[in-house]
């Protein structure tokens, strides 16, 4: 992972701790950081941005005054202070929109203060000469301009950022206690960016969403909401679980209980703010908690290393981790730390929410129904796509654009290239005359997928093309969907030839195995296929395609 800092002061001990944060998190990744200090009195920020390229992560930290020319002469003039402002953002961000062209992610902290904490401590309605006022405006007026830069995020400091006595002694204008704080802000957000969110949370049952055990005291011994502080706590913690589940994680129980006591709790007791359909699966029952996350891992189709387990038994924790090496399990002794824990968790934040977020556990809830379905029925005679009377529809790229960028940068199984792209990026290659871009939704006889295709092609001579990219949500692996829509640009752009790029990563398996099994590719190497060989055997196990589109809408 490379990243660069950009600031006009001493970065030697950010960049110490950063790394420690960052190599604790992930100790099997190179973490080189580089600092690149900006010269305070030339304020030519192209000249000390235009070196800054290639980096997975690059965060701006500067004082307003390395931003603002002049800004202490300034200070007490605030019509001219309002207005240099403006003139200085819009510069300001038109040099951070090609410093994100360059990087993948840019992080751009709140300015610290540069007059230190006593000066002008009071702000006044319809005063403009405050330093409150001067750090606000320079973001709000920021965060406007850069609208619609997915790539770059801003930060807001919450933690005191002005130590004088440090700025003298050191040349860092941060208190060294809160420059550990900054960098636990920095090394979050990094870790989210970073697309290392988990995706299925995996709660216990027993101390963990309520107090005591079940099986024991009865529904009404056991401590929940109610004027206890831990009782109260219980409840705080399935409140911010249910927001979760809101924002797209997906929630699991696996609890050693007996199911109908535990599931009378859970639909019954009058404190209980989780109910049975917030979450996509209950395994409870008296297996090793690491055999049922196993059979989950396997039902959802999600690898183990997408789960964060909690649970507030050491033992329990000890023995899931042993098994599964890469799942998250954070230490927690009770409702508490809980509660701190998934507040301030890097692993549970998003940056943005789609409708498909929003609609997930329902997504996966119908799709554990399909599963059973399939494995009462008789595949020998009908394939899973006949079955489950799958259906597969073209959609506009341009409506569907924010779902499919997310696609794109989050699927990593069947992901031909695994191309990750920026905001401005994407629109560059929607717009791409010489490329063409491919939506698809899907639905079956249990309900909708949402968007689960995105794929690219580009024109070699009139009835011959490459595929140059093309991603497929591991939902709908295996239903008939990937030929369904393989046949259907085939047909729509009257091919007689067709050819597929793909770099071979050890995730991209399922992919690989498609392009192998139908000629496209031979031991990893492309090939040029003739078109009316390979649709036979397409449409063997292809999808219905539908007539639905939102082209018209």
């Amino acid at each position: 992972m490379k990243i660069s800092l950009l600031t006009d002061y001493n970065a030697i001990f950010l960049i110490q701790n950063l790394e420690n944060i960052l190599q604790k998190r992930a100790p099997d990744k190179l973490i080189e950081i580089t600092a690149n200090n900006c010269n305070i009195f030339s304020y030519d920020y192209e000249l000390a941005f235009e070196g800054v390229t290639e980096n997975d992560f690059v965060i701006l930290d500067l004082s307003l005054d390395s931003v603002v020319q002049g800004y202490e002469s300034l200070f007490n003039k605030p019509e001219s202070l309002k207005l240099k402002l403006s003139e200085v953002v819009a510069s300001f961000s038109a040099k951070c929109r090609k410093l994100s062209s360059r990087n993948k992610e840019v992080i751009i902290m709140q300015p610290i203060d540069s007059l230190g904490p006593s000066t002008q401590p009071l702000s006044r309605p319809g005063r403009l000469y405050s330093q409150h006022f001067c750090i606000s405006f320079f973001l709000v007026q920021l965060e406007n301009l850069l609208d619609g830069c997915t790539n770059i995020s801003l930060i807001n400091r919450e933690f005191k950022i002005r130590s004088l006595k440090s700025t003298l002694l050191t040349d860092i204008p941060i208190d060294h206690s809160q420059l550990k704080l900054q960098s636990q802000v920095i090394a979050n957000a990094i870790t989210t960016l970073s697309n290392a969110c988990v995706k299925v949370i995996c709660v216990d049952l027993d101390n963990t969403i309520w107090g005591g055990e079940i099986g024991e005291l009865g529904l009404s011994g056991i401590e929940l909401g109610g004027l206890t502080g831990k009782g109260r706590a219980f409840k705080k913690v399935q409140g911010v679980l249910k927001q979760l589940v809101a924002r797209g994680f997906l929630l699991v129980a696996v609890s050693k209980n007996t199911h109908e006591i535990a599931i009378k709790a859970i639909e019954s007791h009058p404190e209980m703010v989780l109910r049975a359909s917030d979450f996509v699966c209950l395994k409870i029952g008296w297996l090793k908690k690491s055999d049922s996350i196993l059979e989950l891992s396997q039902e959802l189709g999600l690898g183990v290393d997408s789960f964060v387990f909690l649970d507030d038994s050491p033992q329990e924790r000890e023995e899931v981790k042993s098994s599964f090496p890469n799942i998250l399990c954070p230490d927690f002794e009770n409702p508490y730390d809980l509660i701190e824990l998934l507040g301030n968790a890097p692993w549970l934040t998003k940056v943005a929410i789609t409708r498909e977020d929003i609609d997930r556990t329902r997504y996966y809830q119908v799709d554990i129904e399909r599963q059973a379905y399939l494995k009462s029925s008789s595949q020998s005679l009908y394939s899973v796509a006949q079955i489950l009377q799958m259906k597969v529809n073209e959609v506009n790229p341009q409506i569907n654009r924010e779902r499919a960028l997310q696609l794109l940068n989050k699927t990593n199984q069947f992901n031909a290239v695994g191309i990750r792209y920026s905001n401005d990026s994407f629109e560059v290659e929607l717009n791409d005359e010489k490329k063409k871009f491919w939506c698809f939704d899907a639905c079956d006889k249990y309900g909708d997928y949402g968007l689960i295709s995105v794929l690219a092609t580009q024109e070699i001579r009139p009835d011959s093309c490459v595929l140059v990219d093309w991603v497929l949500s591991c939902r709908v692996i295996g239903k008939g969907v990937e030929e369904a829509i393989l046949t259907y640009v085939i047909a729509k752009l009257g091919l007689r030839t067709i050819e597929v790029r793909l770099l071979k990563t050890g995730r991209n398996i399922p992919i690989q195995i498609f392009y192998e099994k139908y000629g496209l590719t031979t031991s990893g190497i492309t090939n040029l296929v003739d078109v009316q060989k390979l649709l036979p055997l397409l449409k063997l196990n292809a999808a219905i395609f539908g007539s639905k589109t939102d082209y018209d809408d």
